[in-house]
């Protein structure tokens, strides 16, 4: 079987009935060379048989069942069983366009990274997020450390190797922004950057009270 050019990597937890949305709109990909790798990061509610449901109907699905460890556990398995030279991260409770890796994928005989914008979506607002325009790694880490532009690793494409050959991984301590580390460290590694500032593709949802960024404390 033909090596596939993108590994699209979703962690999965208890996250039955957005899940559908998440897979169908990866599926529905008008470039179709990607496989999907559905980890299951110990869900108690449904998500397994939903993962596996997508898998049985489409040969580009492949599902990973693991004990629960965390986003960034499931993502670190993800980027090892993955197969493919590039890869992109998805939350389950996110979804894209149909056209998300038909734009992308021109770029990757020149870049190492390719950055797209994306769409908030608040309880009572939908609004664009344009990405800072940066064509080189060192503009791309000034934005970064600055915060001046996302600062998180879903809806990117990426080339594998960047974390593979320098053993970048996600830090399974944080719980919160745990993939901005990684995200700095490969940006450190790349070589060009391409920017689609206005490529608002990736459907961040917002709403969900059940992700992380609804459900933060902070110790007193």
């Amino acid at each position: 079987m033909k090596t596939p050019l993108v590994t699209i990597v979703v962690p999965v937890y208890n996250a039955e009935n957005l899940l559908p949305r998440c897979i169908e709109s990866i599926l529905g990909q008008s470039f179709g060379d990607f496989e999907l790798l559905l980890v299951n990061d110990g869900s108690s509610d449904d998500s397994l048989a939903v993962c596996r449901k997508y898998a049985v109907n489409d040969g580009r699905v492949r599902v990973i069942d693991k004990p629960n460890g965390g986003v960034s556990s499931a993502r670190n398995m993800g980027l090892e069983s993955a197969v493919a030279d590039w890869v992109m991260f998805i939350d389950a409770d996110d979804w894209i366009e149909p056209n998300t890796l038909e734009l992308a994928v021109p770029y990757v005989g020149e870049c190492d990274i390719v950055r797209l914008a994306w769409v908030a979506h608040m309880a009572n607002e939908v609004r664009n997020k344009r990405v800072m325009n940066a064509e080189t790694p060192e503009q791309l880490l000034k934005q970064l450390i600055r915060r001046r532009t996302k600062l998180a690793v879903w809806g990117t494409l990426i080339r594998r190797e960047l974390f593979m050959n320098h053993d970048i991984r996600f830090d399974t301590s944080y719980d919160y922004a745990e993939d901005w580390r990684a995200l700095l460290r490969v940006v450190c590694r790349c070589k060009r950057v391409k920017t689609l500032p206005e490529a608002y593709v990736y459907h961040y949802d917002m709403t969900n009270m059940a992700s992380c960024i609804n459900n933060m404390s902070i110790a007193k």
